[in-house]
């Protein structure tokens, strides 16, 4: 998903302008992360480090009447473009731990460890000790359910970076609407890897004003790409499934067999039965003597 061509809109130069002087440059995922002295301190595992990037590189929605302005300014060219940009220094980012009970119950989970952003809204923070990106599920986020602001990424590695922003948010989205009937453990280290870079190359442009619509736009976007679907179909395994047993019923009636059907033999004539007629025998006539 592209962030917008600023050169192709003369008329939010003066927008960008001023916006900038308040918020800095804009964001670029493909970034190197330089950590402030200490930042990675705490934690004894491997330490996960990423950028996080924000519409009008807040996350917050409060700030001095100035701020607002400028925040004025940059929906407007946000709304126009999609473009989202690093957030500034002590912004915090929570590791947490998603569950799959989480996930089937709707809570959140606590808080492992809380890092802040350094001034270019890079981060680092560590995973606990004897763990890795294998456990299920680390997740890296920033903002607020409530407020609409709440911004995720899945831990899938320790080698590279992990950015927190729309394309993040839209991965982790589309992987719990998955589930039931997938359950978490289902997506690998190298399935939601390579979820995101389908996410990351879809075509289109997230525009929206604030976080929770810009993640929604993103997530809508990214869930009609074919290769997204097909990503994360891949990443299901298919399901066996469950025979219906026949079942037999116990203690029927036996079925009455009817008698006498045996072959039948020829069928007898009756003969009809003549009346015999009686002949009278004439008596001699007997004449006196």
């Amino acid at each position: 998903m592209r962030h917008g061509s600023w050169w192709r809109r003369p008329l939010a130069t003066s927008a960008i302008a001023a916006a900038a002087a308040f918020y800095g440059c804009g964001g670029d995922a493909a970034l190197s992360i330089s950590k402030p002295a200490g930042q990675c301190t705490s934690g004894a595992g491997p330490q996960i480090e990423g950028v996080v990037q924000m519409p009008h590189g807040r996350v917050a929605q409060n700030g001095s009447a100035l701020e607002r302005v400028a925040r004025a300014i940059w929906a407007q060219a946000a709304a126009l473009t999609g473009t989202v940009s690093r957030v500034g220094a002590q912004v915090e980012v929570t590791l947490v731990e998603l569950r799959p009970e989480d996930v089937i119950n709707g809570t959140d989970p606590g808080a492992i460890d809380v890092a802040r952003t350094g001034d270019n809204g890079e981060f680092c923070i560590r995973l606990p000790g004897g763990t890795d990106e294998n456990v299920c599920r680390y997740v890296v986020q920033v903002g607020d359910r409530e407020d609409g602001t709440l911004t995720r990424a899945f831990v899938f590695s320790v080698n590279q970076s992990t950015d927190i922003d729309f394309r993040s948010e839209a991965a982790v989205r589309l992987i719990l609407e998955q589930i039931p009937p997938a359950s978490l453990c289902d997506f690998s280290p190298q399935d939601i890897n390579n979820i995101y870079n389908a996410v990351s190359n879809a075509p289109g442009e997230a525009v929206g004003e604030n976080a929770d619509e810009i993640n929604a736009v993103a997530t809508s976007i990214a869930a009609s790409d074919p290769v997204v679907v097909a990503a994360i179909s891949s990443s299901i395994p298919p399901r066996t499934p469950v025979a219906t047993p026949t079942v037999t019923p116990t203690g029927a009636l036996p079925s009455a067999t009817p008698t006498g059907t045996g072959p039948k033999g020829p069928t007898p004539t009756r003969t009809a039965i003549t009346a015999r007629t009686s002949t009278p025998t004439q008596r001699p006539t007997r004449t006196p003597a």
